[in-house]
């Protein structure tokens, strides 16, 4: 053969493998559910199993012109009563989760607790947080998670079931990135909730240092220092001095662990009561978490929603 017939068919094989490569890795395969990212948000889960007894739930989202989901959870006494309203626990993921991550995070803890009369009878939500959100609204206008959930998503909820509409009767809880969403929204928006509960959050932006995906939400380190819960705290700190109960939690072989001393220290710097649990030789996972906390892990809620 000649060298340059040789040559071509070199190339032409080389491209054929490159093209090849290109459609595995970005072209999705007939069925294949699309990945939800930050700059391509799927707010329609394509999963629609329900686990854990969980129903999927859908509503319009006005804020972005979308139908969007979520997981939700109601308790065995919904059904038996055609007039009894239950408060809500909004439960965040973490970076990489989805709506279904509460059901094999979440609810087992629970159920558990549920069992033991340590935990108060609620609706939990499920909330499809969209990976890498930090449930902001992103500068570039892709990513919406805090206007879906505090516009669209929470006035649906109390639309569509039996539940105390009310600050006093809404709880918000997440884990990693949904626990500083929790922390974040729960601060800035203390008129929609009266319980807060922190676990493992991150990224909390203390002493000013901001991380690259905080720059990237909320697109300069000036706007992302001023979206971080410890700059919320400050700005509401007097309604949430007299109003708001609050619980950090963490385990103290977790990453995390400093930024949420910090978080502690600050709060009581503000003057703000809460509480904060350290858990010995936990690391970052949710499941250990909440078996280390026990019976701990839902005694602000019964606190919260005691006597609504």
């Amino acid at each position: 053969m000649p060298a340059a017939r040789a040559r071509t068919n070199l190339v032409v094989v080389a491209l054929t493998a490159s093209v090849a490569i290109w459609l595995l890795v970005v072209v999705p395969a007939a069925g294949q559910r699309p990945e939800s990212t930050r700059d391509t948000p799927v707010w329609l889960d394509p999963d629609r199993e329900s686990p854990a007894g969980t129903r999927y739930h859908t509503f319009n989202s006005s804020t972005v012109n979308k139908k969007a989901s979520c997981l939700v959870w109601l308790p065995p006494e919904y059904s038996r009563t055609s007039n009894t309203k239950f408060p809500v626990i909004y439960w965040l993921h973490g970076i990489g989760g989805n709506q279904r991550t509460f059901s094999e995070k979440y609810l087992p803890a629970y159920f558990e607790a549920l069992k033991q009369k340590a935990a108060p009878t609620a609706i939990v939500v499920g909330v499809n947080g969209i990976p890498g959100s930090l449930y902001a609204d992103a500068a570039n206008g892709k990513c919406l998670v805090e206007s879906v959930i505090i516009k669209d998503l929470i006035p649906n909820i109390d639309k569509s079931y039996r539940t105390i509409a009310t600050r006093e009767g809404r709880m918000i809880e997440g884990f990693s990135m949904g626990g500083m969403g929790a922390a974040r929204l729960g601060f800035k928006y203390p008129d929609m909730f009266g319980a807060i509960v922190i676990n493992s959050a991150g990224p909390l932006g203390m002493q000013g240092k901001v991380a690259p995906i905080s720059r990237e939400v909320f697109g300069t380190v000036e706007l992302a220092r001023a979206e971080m819960p410890v700059a919320w705290a400050r700005k509401n700190a007097e309604t949430l001095k007299k109003e708001t109960l609050i619980r950090l939690a963490c385990g103290t072989d977790d990453d995390l662990i400093d930024d949420n001393r910090q978080l502690d220290a600050a709060l009581n710097k503000l003057g703000i009561p809460h509480a904060f649990i350290e858990l010995p030789g936990v690391g970052h996972n949710p499941a250990k978490l909440y078996d280390a906390l026990g019976q701990r892990a839902f005694r602000l809620h019964l606190r919260a929603f005691s006597g609504i």
